[in-house]
């Protein structure tokens, strides 16, 4: 494939050189990925209450809410406690935090898509003693100097080692936590759009 597509990037731009071609239309073009595409990991309930016993009870929340309500990292980075409603079960998901360059900024999620996620009540209880404990005016998750978290810090000091002192696949990522919110989803008989929905992606293929 690669050798084809070379090939063929060579012909094009000759072509633009010649003047035949005002531009390549090899330009912009990305490959597909070679091989087997990675599988991913998906965690059963009772492997999501190991992980979520074996990491610092600060972060014991965020990774159930991680696993059952599907946000993406940058989302329950930013998380608001305002956008919390504990009462009706819901999380409006409206905010993501970035890092750039080593400054953390407050963008729109993903898809561009606000959106609110319904949460389980055994969900809004974890919640709510961690908005007692450990939740700053800002955040909902932060670090133990209550500050904003960090994806690479938070990572290699919490989430890593919890994977392996709690017998999970080692290869877990934390973006796994979503793949494993649509399979507990589809598990239930919930339909692809209401998962779509739920997880904010910007189309029904992605999901």
């Amino acid at each position: 494939v690669i050798s084809v597509a070379s090939t063929l990037r060579r012909v094009m731009n000759s072509a633009v050189d010649d003047g035949v071609l005002g531009r390549s239309p090899c330009d912009g073009a990305r490959l597909p990925r070679l091989g087997p595409a990675r599988a991913k990991v998906v965690l059963t309930p009772s492997q999501i209450i190991r992980l979520a016993d074996c990491i610092h009870p600060r972060y014991r929340a965020l990774i159930y809410l991680a696993a059952y309500g599907g946000l993406r990292w940058g989302e329950l980075a930013a998380l608001h406690p305002k956008r919390l409603d504990l009462k009706r079960g819901s999380v409006d998901v409206r905010e993501s935090l970035a890092d750039v360059s080593g400054t953390l900024i407050t963008l729109t999620p993903k898809s561009k898509k606000r959106r609110s996620v319904s949460l389980p009540p055994f969900l809004c209880d974890i919640l709510g003693e961690h908005l007692e404990l450990f939740s700053s005016e800002e955040y909902v998750f932060t670090s133990s100097a209550a500050k904003p978290l960090r994806r690479s810090n938070w990572y290699r000091r919490n989430f890593k080692p919890a994977v392996i002192a709690s017998g999970v696949d080692p290869s877990l990522w934390f973006h796994h936590l979503r793949s494993t919110c649509v399979a507990l989803a589809v598990a239930e008989g919930a339909h692809p759009k209401a998962v779509q929905e739920r997880l904010g992606h910007g189309s029904i293929r992605i999901t």
